[in-house]
């Protein structure tokens, strides 16, 4: 009987707190994060079995539960199952988003490797082969996210929507990737070849 009147009002305080941060009180959700972060934490990592990306899974769904908050229906469910559902649902992006960066990496590594195997050829010139070798140093430097987006734009000749349909983010996103990346890549290049002496 007890149990049942705690639990009735966590519901209730539940509801009250998703109420508050509908209308944008951040010590409302506050609270509901020192409930409920555990448990999403719990859930994100059976699902996905890493430590960082259920980390990660906690604050994707704390921040829909901020921007959300007026989506949820108490007629559907306890906010905790909503909670808990957007766990569950964050974590599968997620797994489906590490599988779609895996699949982009052995492309993009395929297509590098087959660069490395045109630019490495013998008969090339020998100032050609250096320069390709400087814009190979300098992309490793970039950060992965940019350095793939360029290699899928550049070496796989792709367009920028479909970069990102393949990985499955937004376009402007890969826009700026690929900008900021090939910024920082004439940089690089331009350092390289100062060193180099060119």
């Amino acid at each position: 009987m007890k149990q049942d009147l705690d639990q009735a009002k966590i519901l209730e305080e539940d509801q009250e707190l998703i109420r508050r941060i509908e209308q944008s009180e951040g010590g409302a959700l506050s609270k509901l994060y020192d409930r409920y972060a555990n448990t999403v934490y719990s859930v994100a990592l059976a699902i996905t079995k890493s430590p960082e990306t259920a980390s990660e899974v906690v604050q994707d769904v704390f921040s829909k539960v901020w921007k959300n908050a007026s989506v949820y229906d108490r007629r559907l469910g306890k906010p905790s199952t909503w909670i808990i559902t957007l766990a569950r649902n964050q974590s599968i992006d997620r797994l489906r988003s590490e599988v779609r960066r895996t699949e982009v990496m052995e492309a993009v590594g395929e297509e590098a490797d087959k660069d490395e195997q045109t630019f490495g050829d013998p008969s090339s010139d020998a100032e050609v082969r250096e320069r390709a070798e400087r814009v190979r140093d300098s992309l490793k430097l970039l950060p992965e996210e940019q350095r793939i987006c360029i290699r899928l734009a550049f070496l796989v000749g792709l367009s920028h929507p479909e970069i990102s349909e393949r990985l499955g983010g937004p376009l402007g996103t890969v826009k700026a990737r690929i900008r900021r990346g090939l910024e920082r890549l004439r940089s690089l290049l331009e350092q390289a070849d100062q060193d180099a002496g060119v």
